[in-house]
């Protein structure tokens, strides 16, 4: 018969496991709120092409990166999904320090930022990943929702802005470029930023119930985006843009 000390110190135990598995859990939730809020505000940010912005940027990459590991460390285990892209990923990065560090580049300082940018890519792929290759349905249905309130948002600035700014951008902001639209300088910015925000709103608003009283409205919230994109001007932008409708109408009808 096992001594009593350790027939009570297994439920005690296994209380301690649960508690870090829902800290770890929890920690996992805020990094995955915080990665999605990051990636939405970056828009709003100019684009997150000035110093401030995409340096603020790659603080928040490490800090959400940390929020990973914290989590993992909460729940015993070190659980690392692979991607097949990580290979050239890692492969162009390489090739960038070799360039940087074998002073082979022409612009030393050009080619630090580039690193510096393309490593904060690379860390909010990697957290990305981890964080929902195996989320929920219900945590892929709230980001698909965020999307598609933001991209409506968003459009609905730009189109306002696009009517009443005479070119400023929020209406306050003066660039030299004479084709700003929405938060960007450049209006095929603007449209590039649409095409991977239509995509995700248009397949979360497939994905809803045929009976869903807010099926409609959602789908008036995706026409907004490309309504925007036609008036943004940017031929690349419409060229892209018909071809993704041109694939999702293949994919739905195959």
């Amino acid at each position: 018969m096992p001594p009593v000390s350790s027939i009570t110190a297994s439920p005690a135990l296994l209380g301690a496991d649960e508690a870090r598995s829902v800290r770890g859990g929890l920690l996992h939730s805020i990094a995955r709120v915080g990665l999605v809020g990051t990636l939405l505000a970056t828009p709003l940010a100019f684009g997150a092409v000035q110093p401030w912005a995409w340096g603020s940027l790659a603080l928040l990459a490490v800090l959400l990166l940390l929020l990973w590991a914290a989590g993992q460390a909460q729940q015993g285990r070190v659980r690392i999904i692979c991607s097949p892209l990580f290979l050239p990923a890692a492969l162009f990065f390489g090739f960038g320090l070799i360039q940087f560090f074998g002073r082979l580049t022409l612009d030393a300082y050009a080619t630090r930022e580039a690193l510096l940018k393309l490593a904060t890519d690379l860390i909010l792929f990697f957290v990305a990943l981890q964080l929902f290759a195996t989320a929920s349905k219900t945590v892929w249905r709230k980001f698909g929702f965020a999307a598609t309130l933001f991209a409506f948002a968003v459009a609905i600035l730009a189109i306002l802005q696009y009517f009443s700014s005479h070119g400023l951008i929020y209406w306050v902001v003066k660039t030299a470029s004479g084709c700003t639209f929405g938060p960007y300088v450049n209006h095929n910015h603007y449209a590039g930023l649409m095409e991977m925000l239509i995509p995700l709103a248009a397949g979360y608003v497939l994905s809803r119930p045929d009976d869903s009283r807010a099926r409609g409205l959602l789908g008036f919230a995706v026409l907004v985006p490309i309504a925007s994109v036609l008036l943004s001007g940017s031929r690349g932008g419409l060229i892209s843009l018909s071809a993704q409708i041109l694939l999702l109408g293949t994919i739905l009808l195959w």
